[in-house]
């Protein structure tokens, strides 16, 4: 006599993101071998990323790749869109105005722009800074006193500019709220971190501020400057010490940092993505890694191309830190709303390649691309669509060594629009994958389309809500892995879950 068809249902499936260390193990169906163009949307269901939409009309001539977004806010507080591509700077975002001006010819776009008492400045290495006081065009800045560093990195903090040098071992700050005098006797001065490493000769990649630190990122070291006083301004340059030294942890790109608030920073260092403020707490046990399922898996790209291009920004009304490595063709993103069990965040990968990355401070999110600048948002990579691919880790199916056959999938989408998608499915470890195509179809009164027990947000209403769909499936066995895939066309998704029927038989 043949077993009842028994099921096991998974609510959210993916929901911890990707485990790329584990993907050959038993994970869970909670965890993602593959989650491409994936967020955890406000209901906690693996959904599908937004788009992208065009801010400029007509794209830089010749359609270079934009290397530097930057909002600069002047003196009346009013803002403007900075953009470096092409050995130009432009000023703008649906129209892109060239305001270059006279600065020497520079050899390429890779700016670090600051804010600074009203002004904007620039630096790149080997090149002498650039400033725009927001009419006119960028002009050479010009030092008064002291001669300026031409590193190529910088942070406006303190009420000083604090830059590095050419040597990459020299960082000089201006006087207070002066921007001309580097010189000693007029308020300037400079640190020398070469006798300050501690495992080795380094070299600094960034430069923060982090509360009222001066926070300086080698590539093996990170080294907190304080003057220990609580002064006004939050820091005086003459009393200045070095109050922490963290070795072995460092910065690979001056781009691939971000500031979380006020409260944190996230960097990528050669041992993972971490956060600053964990990486302090946590000196004398550093596996502290934001993604651990992934630091292997991530490592695999330090030697891929050119890290100086690696860009990564924070956008708090999405909740997610973004990293892209667009010479790799690589884009990862973090959800930091809520950290997973392990302390770590749930991580996916992105099929956009941005080459820039700011958000705004009206929290609007833009994208560097070849010649155009993108916003986030919409459900269309500019006018394209783009493919949401979920497969989940390998389980058991039962909790007993029994074969077991395969019957049918229930799998239930969040959509306001008719879905064509493929579910997925394989057993065993084996590489060979089984696929069945549907169309999951709206109807106008489902059980589910008004919130009730799924608690559907206010973007998948409207005609929409969620659909059902028996899937029949095929073969035996002891483990499965499971996944679905669809385009993107215009339309917020997500899965929300899916139920395997099957028939337990023998042991194997």
């Amino acid at each position: 006599m043949a077993a009842p068809v028994t099921s096991a249902s998974f609510p959210t499936p993916g929901i911890n993101g990707l485990a790329k260390n584990r993907a050959q193990s038993l994970t869970g169906p909670e965890w993602a071998s593959k989650a491409l163009n994936c967020v955890v949307d406000s209901d906690g269901r693996l959904a599908a990323r937004k788009g992208w939409v065009k801010q400029n009309a007509t794209p830089i001539s010749g359609s270079p790749a934009i290397r530097t977004l930057f909002e600069y806010v002047k003196g009346d507080q009013t803002v403007e869109v900075l953009t470096s591509a092409n050995l130009k700077i432009y000023s703008g975002t649906s129209t892109l105005t060239d305001i270059t001006g006279t600065i020497t010819a520079p050899s390429a776009s890779l700016w670090q722009f600051v804010n600074f008492n009203g002004k904007v400045l620039g630096f790149q290495q080997g090149h002498t800074p650039i400033k725009w006081t927001g009419a006119g065009n960028f002009a050479n800045a010009t030092a008064a006193t002291g001669t300026l560093p031409t590193g190529n990195c910088a942070v406006a903090a303190f009420g000083r500019i604090w830059a590095l040098d050419s040597d990459r071992q020299t960082i000089k700050y201006c006087a207070l709220l002066d921007d001309t005098k580097w010189a000693t006797a007029d308020g300037g001065g400079s640190i020398d971190m070469h006798s300050v490493w501690t495992k080795g000769m380094d070299e600094v990649v960034g430069i923060i501020a982090f509360g009222s630190n001066l926070v300086v990122f080698g590539k093996n070291h990170i080294v907190f400057w304080t003057d220990g006083a609580g002064s006004e301004i939050g820091m005086t340059p003459t009393n200045i010490y070095v109050n922490s030294m963290i070795e072995n942890v460092g910065l690979v790109g001056r781009d691939a940092i971000t500031l979380i608030g006020e409260l944190d920073v996230v960097f990528w260092s050669t041992n993972g993505v971490r956060s600053l403020s964990r990486t302090v707490q946590e000196q004398a046990t550093p596996v502290n890694q934001l993604s651990p399922e992934n630091r292997d898996f991530m490592a695999a790209y330090l030697s891929t191309a050119n890290l100086a291009n690696s860009r990564m920004v924070y956008s708090a009304v999405e909740g997610l830190v973004i990293l892209t490595h667009p010479d790799a063709s690589v884009t990862w993103v973090f959800d930091i709303k809520y950290p997973l069990e392990s302390g770590g965040f749930r991580m996916f990968e992105w099929s956009i390649l941005p080459t820039a990355m700011c958000c705004r401070s009206n929290n609007n999110l833009l994208f560097g691309f070849a010649g155009y600048i993108g916003l986030f948002s919409g459900y269309l990579d500019d006018t394209a669509t783009y493919r949401y691919a979920f497969w989940c880790g390998w389980f058991p199916l039962s909790q007993n060594s029994q074969l077991n056959i395969l019957k049918r999938a229930k799998v239930a989408v969040a959509s306001r629009r008719n879905v064509v998608g493929s579910f997925k499915w394989w057993t065993d470890f084996r590489a060979n994958m089984n696929a069945v195509q549907k169309e999951w179809t709206v109807s106008g009164g489902t059980e589910y389309n008004n919130g009730g027990e799924y608690n559907l947000s206010a973007e998948y209403s409207g005609g929409g809500g969620v659909i059902e769909k028996y899937v029949p499936l095929r073969k035996s066995c002891q483990t499965l892995r499971f996944g679905f895939e669809t385009d993107i066309n215009g339309y917020p998704f997500a899965l929300q879950y899916v139920t395997i029927g099957f028939e337990p038989t023998r042991y194997a």
